[in-house]
């Protein structure tokens, strides 16, 4: 199989479940083999404009290097897409979500900071646009643009509640799978991140009231946000292990103009995570995806064996074990195979 360029889609409708035809594809029956028994499949959330959609890439190491991707297509119709392998699969990708940044730029947040504190980053950049924004409306210019720290405060609170992606920090939250089993109690000593990297500076207003000053980094990551992002993407990649399936890596990619911001969560116990963030150009990010991916598909476990059936390339199979689906669908009332994702009769997406 070799459509590096060419990867073969199929938009499988409603009605066409009872077309013998399509059901006979060996190809389809390959792909629908693999969604249904993967050994690893990642989930990818992507925000924008069109608001957020959910994707899934899935793998069976037994079936070669073949990855197919599922969407949601209109209504209740399923695309499927088959892909060689994970590098061509990342090319098609990058080509409608990364940006085309040739230069490297200064990374102005710290390569591995606590959860809490690179929320508190992404809203600090947030607030500049909001700042930026407010200042507009009012005919108000100044040198140096500053926030009251209970603003500060209530607009993070209130942007947690949003996940209003049209915003930095509610995008991040929204679209990265998994972010919901930390916990983060922010404190106020995260807040010292801030200073430290010159997201704000100490500052006072003739009254006397304290607030903060953008620093340097909160300016030019604020501009940077403000003039040149329109969406984020989420990846969680899944891997089957002797209990069932286990998530290896959470990421989150933030294009712009200027660089791919790219973040990678780290498990430290505790329902806590670490955050490192690294300012990709294209060519780098796509080198960084591709060693995520093949080094989650390298740490697979050994999962038990079936028969192959006699559309199935190999000469023999994995598949993992049962995680507790439903035994006939919903829909149509069919007796539904071990782990089936689609309803082999009527074609709908089984619900766990």
């Amino acid at each position: 199989m070799n459509r590096m360029n060419e990867p073969l889609t199929f938009v499988v409708k409603q009605e066409d479940m009872t077309n013998k035809a399509l059901l006979m594809d060996e190809a389809l029956i390959l792909a629908i083999d693999i969604v249904s028994q993967p050994d690893l499949y990642v989930v990818m959330r992507t925000a924008g404009v069109k608001g957020i959609s959910e994707s899934r890439l899935h793998r069976n190491n037994a079936r070669g290097s073949l990855v197919v991707l599922t969407e949601q297509g209109e209504g209740d119709d399923v695309v499927i897409t088959m892909f060689d392998n994970y590098k061509t699969f990342l090319n098609k990708w990058a080509d409608e979500f990364i940006g085309s940044a040739e230069a490297p730029v200064a990374n102005y947040i710290p390569p591995e900071i606590g959860l809490e504190e690179f929320m508190l980053t992404l809203h600090a950049i947030d607030s500049f646009r909001r700042v930026t924004y407010q200042n507009l409306l009012d005919y108000v210019y100044v040198d140096n643009a500053y926030v009251r720290i209970p603003e500060f405060t209530k607009t993070m609170a209130g942007s947690l509640a949003s996940f209003d992606i049209r915003w930095l920090l509610p995008a991040f939250m929204a679209v990265t799978p998994g972010i919901e089993q930390y916990n983060t109690n922010l404190e106020a000593k995260n807040i010292e991140v801030l200073m430290t990297h010159k997201f704000f500076t100490e500052g006072m207003l003739g009254s006397g009231e304290e607030v903060l000053v953008f620093g340097e980094a909160g300016q030019v990551m604020g501009l940077e946000f403000l003039h040149s992002w329109l969406s984020s993407i989420g990846f969680e990649i899944n891997v089957t292990t002797g209990e069932g399936f286990k998530a290896v890596e959470k990421l989150f990619v933030a294009p712009t103009v200027l660089t791919n911001h790219f973040v990678r969560l780290r498990d430290v116990g505790d329902d806590k995570a670490m955050v490192n963030h690294q300012t990709y150009i294209r060519e780098q990010l796509l080198s960084k995806l591709n060693e995520v991916f093949e080094k989650a598909g390298s740490i697979l476990q050994p999962v038990q064996t079936m028969e192959p059936t006699a559309k199935t390339i190999p000469n023999s199979a994995q598949t993992v074990p049962a995680i507790s689906t439903p035994k006939f669908c919903n829909n149509c009332g069919t007796k539904l195979e071990v782990n089936a994702v689609f309803c082999f009769n009527c074609g709908k997406k089984i619900n766990y």
